[in-house]
């Protein structure tokens, strides 16, 4: 990786002290990062220099694990603008890529990043991302860090607008141990908090890895994790990763449904009919059986679902009928459906799981409703499906209920 070439600017002595409080020594410094004036900063991220909008700054060099070749460039600005936005910028006409910390070879980096039993550390920025690196190797043992690192530009940038980053399809994640390690703001932003979940469900869901949050310590009053390690130490840095939680705990499998207890529950229904016909007003009993708020809610949805085929419309409103009057909740396919089909014992496998036909039985409902919703331009609910780890533990599939007036 050649360093940055005599005709840019060399970092200052305030710019080597400013590093320095992120943990980033010279060396490491002068291989990442040049000094910029306003044009070449303006020149450098393809950006419009305005007498408003300043572009000196320190540039950011991003390296490729996949060849050592240069691959971007990011602009940290001396002065951001008034409100306070553009801090850090990037050409504009393309989206943001990951930060590998190339604090090795090339080879030997992509050697790590391949091998899944090595840990990875999601954090915010380069800078982060070359002190915690810098961390992973002084622990290394026998050549072997305890983890290596990947910067994101911002806490959505590990993604485009129709998915996550190419990047992600070239590192193997099944069964990995992935932790991300977002500033202490996470504690006080929604809006960061949602782009740490999201990026945990990517992981987990999508990619099945193991995910880990990472918190900086709640009393600190720091921001980030170099700023823990210059006031701390190292090893204030190492105690936090190794404190990390879950970011997606298992839920138990609910208890088997035993036979006694179905035909209790088809004495019940079939006494529900019966009702429903001697019923004078059919309105009344359902509010009576269903409560008040649901069957407003049931309304309103009935309304909205008018042109759906039957199939479909009888999943959505099971599914309404699941919620118990919430928006989101987790639900199991297995409990799913038995509130959609009879059921004779034939739908489980020896373990007690629904067959691969039961499974598909009901993904076809969720496409049929899927595709509805496309053609009537109403969307009813947003499903995330439920997955199954290396240990065994399996996770719920999750609904969020939409278009309830």
């Amino acid at each position: 990786m050649a360093a940055a070439t005599a005709s840019l600017y060399a970092l200052t002595e305030r710019d080597y002290e400013r590093l320095a409080r992120s943990t980033i020594p010279r060396p490491i410094a002068d291989q990442f990062c040049f000094r910029v004036d306003d044009i070449e900063g303006a020149t450098q991220v393809g950006q419009r220099l305005t007498a408003e909008r300043l572009m000196r700054g320190i540039i950011f060099r991003y390296f490729s694990p996949w060849g050592g070749h240069e691959r971007e460039r990011r602009l940290r600005r001396d002065v951001p603008d008034a409100s306070g936005d553009g801090k850090y910028i990037g050409p504009p006409d393309r989206p943001p890529l990951l930060f590998f910390p190339l604090l090795v070879n090339d080879e030997q980096f992509r050697a790590w990043l391949e091998d899944s039993a090595i840990p990875i550390v999601f954090v915010e920025g380069e800078k982060k991302a070359l002190a915690l690196m810098r961390i992973a190797l002084a622990n290394a043992v026998g050549g072997r860090p305890p983890f290596i690192v990947i910067g994101l530009a911002g806490v959505w940038c590990w993604k485009r607008k129709n998915g996550p980053l190419p990047d992600f399809d070239l590192i193997p994640w099944r069964s990995r141990q992935v932790s991300i390690f977002f500033d202490s703001n996470v504690h006080t932003n929604a809006k960061v908090r949602s782009a740490r979940q999201a990026l945990a469900d990517e992981l987990h869901h999508n990619r099945s890895a193991k995910v880990f949050f990472v918190e900086m310590p709640h009393d600190c009053e720091l921001n980030g994790p170099d700023d823990l390690a210059y006031a701390h130490g190292d090893e204030a840095v190492l105690d936090c990763i190794e404190q990390a939680k879950p970011a997606i705990k298992p839920t138990a499998q609910p208890q088997k449904e035993t036979i006694e207890e179905r035909i209790r529950r088809g004495v019940f229904l079939r006494a529900a009919v019966a009702n429903a016909q001697a019923a004078p007003d059919a309105s009344e009993l359902a509010k009576q059986t269903l409560g008040a708020k649901v069957w407003r809610r049931l309304a309103v949805l009935w309304a909205q679902a008018g042109k759906l085929e039957a199939e479909e419309r009888d999943l959505l409103f099971t599914l309404h009928a699941m919620s118990d009057g919430e928006d989101e909740f987790d639900f199991y396919y297995l409990d799913l459906y038995r509130l959609l089909f009879p059921c004779d014992s034939s739908e489980l496998d020896a373990d007690g799981r629904l067959t691969s036909s039961a499974r598909q039985r009901i993904r076809r409902r969720f496409d049929n409703l899927e595709r509805a919703e496309q053609q009537g331009g109403i969307q009813f609910a947003i499903v995330r499906k439920g997955s199954r780890d290396d240990d065994g533990h399996h996770y719920p599939s999750h609904i969020r209920l939409l278009s309830l007036g």
